[in-house]
């Protein structure tokens, strides 16, 4: 593995130092993932969702149910329409059943009332343990906004299901590097199932939200709670990062388009030293302000430092680029 790093860094400021004379990088992007959740076969580690789209309508205020299934599981969400929408209302009732046995779930939390109708429901099976777990997501509605995901998992100590992650109540996840936005999809990487969302603190925040892409973050649950495993894909990481530095490039070879190069750069930092490649990113960075290619974008933020500056301040409280800036 460490000498497919090494050539996964080479590669990257091979790219890097090349795009400083505005020349492409050797990498292409490929999506992991749908927008939104998707259905693929209930093969072992796999998973099967109804996502919003695939909900049916329901009359306001009649009673409705959806329905997904693996591997012998059946989980059920049933709830009234919502009054506006057609939707199934949030928060509904949850059952799961296996053969003879049935489970009733606690309703997800939902305590400041924020998310009106069920926004997802998927059963998945990870591989990490032996019954699978269980994803119910709120919905807001609204411009970029929201998902509320609430996870469950079996417990063999009580013999039933109960609540490992419930992101719907204010501060937890806080430390989770996810996007409400887009809430979490499964999405398979190989013969392995994890969970795809993005970093959402990067929404806004360097220009508009199209002009601030998220570094994707891959997740499983293990013990009941929330892993991170990004890292363990540095191909994804590598072809997001080439897209990234691709789009800055296109930025910075247009006058009308300048402004916009931070974005993507940010993005482009964060899979850098998501690879190891800090210390190359920080250097090329410091080019590229020696250049006057950051120029227009500082100009025009009206930041009170320099970007670079401002870049590694906001990396380095999300937990990026640790010992490497």
């Amino acid at each position: 593995m460490a000498h497919i790093l090494a050539r996964y860094k080479l590669a990257l400021v091979a790219g890097a130092c090349a795009a400083l004379g505005l020349g492409a990088p050797g990498v292409a992007h490929t999506a992991v993932a749908d927008s939104r959740l998707a259905v693929v076969s209930a093969a072992r580690p796999g998973y099967q969702c109804v996502p919003y789209m695939n909900i049916e309508t329901f009359k306001p205020g009649r009673p409705g149910s959806v329905t997904v299934r693996l591997d012998g599981y059946i989980v059920t969400y049933s709830a009234k329409g919502f009054q506006y929408y057609q939707m199934l209302s949030y928060p509904g009732s949850l059952k799961v059943s296996e053969g003879t046995r049935n489970w009733a779930l606690p309703a997800p939390a939902d305590p400041n009332d924020l998310y009106s109708e069920l926004g997802g429901l998927c059963v998945m099976q990870f591989g990490t343990d032996p019954a699978p777990v269980l994803l119910a997501e709120g919905y807001s509605g609204g411009a970029h906004c929201c998902e509320g995901p609430t996870f469950y998992v079996y417990s063999a100590i009580t013999g039933g299901y109960g609540v490992s992650e419930d992101l719907t109540k204010p501060g937890v996840g806080d430390d989770v590097h996810w996007n409400p936005n887009d809430g979490f999809q499964p999405v398979k990487m190989g013969t392995a199932v994890v969970l795809e969302t993005s970093d959402g603190a990067f929404a806004y925040a360097f220009g508009c939200y199209a002009c601030t892409p998220a570094p994707t973050r891959l997740f499983i649950m293990a013990n009941g709670q929330l892993l991170d495993v990004t890292t363990r894909y540095p191909a994804m990481i590598r072809s997001e990062a080439g897209a990234a530095w691709k789009s800055a490039v296109q930025a910075m070879r247009s006058a009308g388009d300048a402004g916009y190069v931070e974005g993507p750069l940010a993005e482009w930092a964060a899979d850098s030293c998501e690879l190891n490649a800090g210390a190359q990113m920080w250097r090329a960075l410091g080019q590229l302000q020696a250049q006057g290619k950051l120029t227009a974008a500082e100009r025009d933020s009206g930041e009170k430092e320099p970007f670079p500056a401002e870049l590694k301040t906001f990396l380095l409280k999300l937990g990026y680029c640790q010992g490497q800036l």
